[in-house]
């Protein structure tokens, strides 16, 4: 997922297929929580009867996965008519494209969702100008909002793009408890020479999406109703080898920021073989135990 453009771009896109699947095992389960919470399967849209869905900063596109496979395991109240997926990543976008042709080729119990995906780049501060007359009754954004420089323009963006009554649900980290409890042990013993790197949420362009209390304000402000923000605690099902490989990711993105150069190219390959070493030295069978805590926040257009 990269932020949208301007001076203060984070670039944490996976540099491959392998690395965004694992990225996803991370992400999914969060996704698949607010889509519970937001009562998604029980929504009747008046006269209208149908879903009108955006999956915004949508990344590799998992929450729509989680999305279908609700949708085809208990068939929802009103039919899902329009479902659009965006993101101002390219890549990110290329590889839902190939996803939603996987799956409608495959003609499994989702095939009939992915086939009327609309895929397009998208600024999440200005979606209307992707869909200047289409209004959705649900927007949902996976971990995205944090990435905006504007996340309080994303928020009216959001609002103005939403029909009344529409549904907005926003997952966010509370915290990247893996940080500290791997990363940072796992480069002092086995990267020790390297310098200490600062925690990433130091990185994202918008800041308070930590703070659930500032979560619910921020949404209040852009105009929301009947706003429930919560925690929500997992510990992702995942090879540790996947894992390590996905943490990596972000922890170069965080030493190419605060290293020099030549100390970046110095230590940066050895970041992913030394959180491999940590885990396998730290936890049963290499499995991290801990547990993730994200943010989930709904929020309602009056």
């Amino acid at each position: 997922m990269a932020s949208q453009n301007s001076s203060q771009v984070v670039n944490t896109a996976a540099p491959n297929e392998r690395v965004l699947l694992a990225n996803e095992r991370v992400t999914g389960p969060a996704a698949a929580e607010l889509i519970l919470r937001s009562g998604i399967q029980t929504y009747e849209a008046g006269d209208y009867w149908s879903i009108h869905l955006l999956d915004n900063a949508t990344g590799g596109g998992i929450l729509l996965e989680k999305v279908f496979d609700l949708a085809a395991e208990k068939p929802f109240a009103s039919p899902l008519k329009v479902i659009a997926a965006g993101d101002i990543n390219e890549e990110m976008l290329d590889f839902v494209r190939r996803k939603r042709d996987t799956a409608v080729q495959s003609l499994g119990p989702t095939a009939q969702y992915w086939k009327v995906v609309d895929v397009r780049k998208v600024d999440q501060t200005f979606l209307q100008s992707e869909f200047p007359q289409v209004y959705f009754t649900h927007i949902f954004n996976n971990f995205g909002i944090f990435f905006s420089p504007d996340s309080d323009a994303a928020l009216d963006s959001t609002y103005q793009t939403l029909t009344q009554g529409g549904v907005a649900g926003f997952t966010t980290w509370k915290s990247i408890a893996w940080w500290h409890s791997i990363a940072e042990p796992a480069l002092a013993n086995y990267i020790p020479e390297a310098p200490t790197l600062q925690t990433p949420d130091k990185l994202f362009p918008s800041r308070g999406w930590s703070d659930p209390e500032a979560v619910k304000a921020m949404l209040e402000k852009a105009g929301f109703c009947e706003v429930d923000v919560t925690e929500f605690g997992f510990t992702p099902e995942i090879e540790p080898e996947d894992f390590t490989e996905a943490m990596a990711v972000l922890v170069q993105v965080v030493a190419k920021k605060g290293w020099s150069e030549q100390v970046f190219e110095r230590y940066a390959d050895q970041i992913g073989p030394a959180l491999l070493k940590y885990m396998q030295a730290s936890f049963p069978n290499g499995r991290w135990d801990g547990k993730m805590t994200a943010i989930l926040a709904i929020g309602r257009k009056v």
